[in-house]
């Protein structure tokens, strides 16, 4: 299973994974440093096909104890998730600039379509793995970051408790039983 994601996420169709690992490291210590909400005022990035091969294939990493791994393949799909999410909120909301999740979140309770988006997707579960991954490997700044947004989110139903914990204490996550 493994090879055959690692081939469908490298076919040319997925040109920024495919990249030089070199991108991959710029985008990610654009996370570590600047937060995650800088992370997403620069970068976009559309290619639905493969979210759920990130998605689904950093939650694997993580609970193999990959951390490194999880984090980048959770990063992307986070990433194409959040620009599907703000390119939506622009074309109904021709003024709308992405400047915190908080407020994209605020713009997208008033589309039912996105709030199904979010839970096909499990948005608000990739971005709490993606934080408790980020933990795992020293950027425990831009977690906890993740974990104060969660934590004030009601619709992100248990994961909201977990990151309440998570800013308490910062624990490394089990990957079993959460969804």
């Amino acid at each position: 299973m493994e090879n055959r994601v690692l081939e469908i996420l490298g076919t040319p169709g997925d040109n920024l994974w495919a990249a030089e690992s070199f991108a991959r490291a710029a985008m990610m210590r654009i996370l570590e440093n600047d937060g995650i909400n800088r992370f997403l005022v620069l970068y976009r990035y559309n290619n639905p096909q493969l979210e759920r091969a990130h998605r689904l294939f950093g939650l694997f990493c993580y609970a193999d104890g990959r951390h490194t791994q999880s984090a980048e393949h959770l990063m992307f799909a986070f990433l194409i998730q959040s620009t599907i999410l703000i390119e939506e909120v622009m074309r109904q909301q021709f003024d709308f600039t992405f400047s915190t999740l908080t407020s994209l979140m605020g713009a997208i309770q008033r589309r039912p379509d996105l709030l199904t988006y979010i839970e096909e997707t499990e948005y608000f579960r990739t971005l709490y793995f993606l934080s408790v991954a980020l933990h795992a490997t020293g950027r425990t700044r831009t977690a906890m970051q993740i974990w104060t947004f969660l934590s004030g989110r009601e619709e992100a139903g248990v994961l909201r408790n977990h990151a309440r914990s998570q800013l308490q204490s910062p624990f490394i996550e089990s990957a079993v039983g959460i969804h």
